[in-house]
């Protein structure tokens, strides 16, 4: 599951615009989808997604290990403006 979350990730943030780093945001729901998208896993693509928080926690810290950005920063509990 983690690593199905990861890559998605992965992939929002390579295909992101520069210059629209707004854009590359993803809800929860969305992520689950995207990792899941027969959304057969137990939490991945419905609330209260309590599988998905500990996953995005691991993730998280291996790519803080690295020193990498971390991917669960794109992730939002729902779409809203760019100028939070």
């Amino acid at each position: 599951m983690e690593r199905d979350l990861r890559r998605a990730l992965t992939v929002r943030a390579r295909e992101a615009d520069p210059e629209k780093p707004a854009e590359a945001r993803v809800t929860y729901k969305e992520l689950g989808l995207l990792a899941d998208p027969e959304g057969d896993r137990t939490g991945m693509s419905r609330p209260p997604f309590r599988t998905m928080f500990p996953a995005l926690g691991n993730i998280s810290a291996y790519e803080a290990e690295r020193g990498r950005p971390l991917l669960s920063a794109l992730v939002d509990a729902v779409k809203g403006p760019s100028d939070r």
